[in-house]
């Protein structure tokens, strides 16, 4: 007996023994394997959260601006659609500075020859007593040889200009917001600005700028600091000379290259920590936006998915040794992994509908509306949106290919382009050209989507919109459907330098629109059926009502009988929008 244990030992041996040399040389090439692979994932990732951030921080100084100068903007149209009628703006000038907390002042300067004979710039600033207003002429001011003023002239398009210290006025460091005017047969008129203190736009700042991860700065082209976390910083020094108290060469090279308006994506260290600089031009300024991420915190994953792969790796040849306790060990993993999966996908379905409206029916004359996305999984790749700005309703509404997690990061990411295009121009062809260069941009992530985005002006009883290898809606007046034929365009994220172009269709006073994605149409049943454009147009026209609630519900019924049980193979997404008719309050 002693002998046979003796040799059962000795194959146990060399079992144990082949298995490690076959086992140990897997394991450790998977791990390297899996060390690369999902380190450029996390790194492709880590550039996405930084592309983010800075566009968050981006998209809300743009706002500030916007907010801040959209009297300004106002007047200028105003004077453009009655030039004879110029001085009506005034009031609107002298009210704008006294209700817009980061104006110091604003200013209605006049082309001699145009609609003034004569030299004419009337400015109105605050005052400890409220606003005051004077006449800038020369000899006194030469406003025509002003560099706010030339620029606008000769670019003709509106901009910020380069901070400077107001001596003598505000005693601040401001900034001058100038957009030109013209008539209809493009002859320059003038231009209405607006001086910031660009202390209020630091106090913002401070509000919107903080993170755990790095920190925020705003630099002009020549690199005059007008934004840093350190208050001593700010309008005292130049990016590059900052670089140099801090020992940082690779933070000066980047600074001499943001003077040469290369923007980008930096590796940077400074005072000993790494740091992955992402910056970005400001529109219509001569300002950058930089975002400073900490390359600890980014890659922090990869450092510790490189632990955890160790560990797996010593545990995998302990558990070989041990065969029972690996299987039920494995299969205590297979479970908490399942329920894992499960949780996040729930996780990443919640921040995915964060993202959807979040009134899918809404009643604001003069338009109602009903929308609804229903995914086919857990996380889903359709969206819609909209915003109501007075009579015009912009929408839209969207299908990115694929499913899944990867399908919902890259709609949450279209969205987020989309609106902030919105927020520079309510144009759909503008808004969607930009938006696909900006996804083009992101990188080669093999994805596109369809998208229609339209713009209804009730005023002018019209839809403006633009397609991108979407379905078209359709338009129900009366009893009568119709549906526009689109040019044709690729999806989004497709062709970097595509050119999408507006298409317009007339409404009446009681119209209503049906957007969808292919979700709706080609809903299928058990027999492989679809449900078709010819059944929704008849859903359309059987709920017997223009309330978009009513149109949604029956057209939600009609498919939900149509495909029984059958399991859905896609995303549903609708949106109705109804004309009311009444006027805007």
């Amino acid at each position: 007996m002693s002998i046979l244990r003796f040799k059962l030992d000795s194959i146990r041996k060399k079992i144990i023994f082949y298995i490690v040399v076959i086992t140990i040389p897997f394991f450790l090439t998977s791990l390297v394997i899996i060390d690369e692979y999902i380190g450029g994932e996390l790194q492709i990732s880590a550039m996405q959260r930084a592309h983010i951030a800075n566009l968050n921080i981006l998209q809300s100084i743009q706002s500030f601006l916007n907010r801040t100068s959209r009297y300004a903007v106002e007047a200028a149209y105003i004077v453009e659609a009655d030039p004879d009628r110029y001085e009506r703006v005034l009031p609107l000038i002298e009210r704008g500075v006294a209700l817009e907390d980061a104006a110091f002042g604003s200013a209605l300067a006049l082309e001699p020859g145009g609609l003034s004979p004569k030299p004419y710039c009337r400015y109105f600033y605050k005052t400890p007593n409220g606003v005051a207003e004077k006449e800038l002429l020369p000899p006194a001011y030469d406003y025509l040889h002003a560099a706010w003023y030339t620029a606008a002239k000769y670019s003709g398009q509106p901009r910020w200009g380069d901070p400077y210290f107001d001596k003598g006025g505000g005693n601040v460091y401001m900034s001058t917001y100038s957009h030109p005017i013209f008539d209809i047969t493009g002859r320059f008129l003038g231009v209405t600005t607006v001086d910031i203190a660009l202390g209020k736009l630091a106090r913002y700042m401070d509000g919107i700028a903080q993170m755990d991860e790095g920190f925020v700065f705003l630099v002009t082209y020549r690199g005059f600091m007008l934004y840093h976390p350190d208050a001593k910083v700010r309008f005292r020094e130049t990016l590059e000379a900052y670089a140099r108290q801090h020992h940082s060469p690779s933070l000066a090279q980047a600074a001499r290259k943001i003077a040469r308006k290369k923007f980008g994506i930096y590796n940077i260290t400074l005072d000993g920590i790494d740091y992955m600089l992402y910056t970005m031009g400001i529109p219509q300024t001569t300002w950058v936006v930089g975002v400073m991420l900490r390359r600890d915190a980014l890659f922090s994953p990869l450092t510790g998915m490189r632990v955890r792969m160790g560990l797996i790796t010593f545990i995998g040849m302990m558990l070989i040794l041990i065969v029972v306790l690996m299987v039920s060990k494995q299969l205590e993993s297979n479970a908490a992994s399942q329920e894992r999966v499960r949780n996040e996908l729930a996780l990443a379905s919640g921040i995915q509908q964060s993202f959807l409206p979040k009134k899918e029916e809404l009643v604001q004359p003069p338009f109602a509306l009903a929308g609804m996305m229903r995914p086919a999984k857990e996380v889903g790749g359709d969206f819609y949106g909209y915003r109501i700005e007075e009579d015009k309703l912009l929408f839209y509404i969207g299908d990115v290919s694929g499913k899944g997690v990867p399908a919902s990061l890259f709609m949450m990411a279209a969205k987020v382009l989309i609106e902030a295009a919105a927020d520079e121009r309510l144009d759909p062809a503008y808004i969607m050209t930009r938006t696909n260069r900006k996804l083009c941009d992101l990188g080669e992530q093999q994805m596109f989507a369809t998208l229609l985005i339209g713009l209804v002006d009730a005023s002018e009883e019209k839809v403006t919109f633009a397609i991108a290898g979407h379905p078209p809606f359709i338009v129900k007046e009366g009893g009568r459907l119709a549906s526009p034929l689109p040019r044709f365009a690729p999806p989004i994220s497709a062709f970097e330098f595509a050119e999408y172009e507006n298409q317009a269709l007339p409404l009446s006073k009681k119209s209503v629109i049906v957007a969808f994605t292919d979700g709706v149409s080609e809903a299928e049943n058990s027999r492989l059926e679809m449900f078709g454009v010819e059944r929704l147009s008849r859903a359309i026209v059987q709920a017997h009502s223009d309330d978009p609630v009513l149109i949604k519900r029956s057209i939600v019924r009609k498919i939900e009988t149509f495909v029984d049980d059958n399991e859905p193979n896609d995303d549903l997404t609708l949106i109705v929008i109804t004309l009311t008719g009444e006027a805007h309050a």
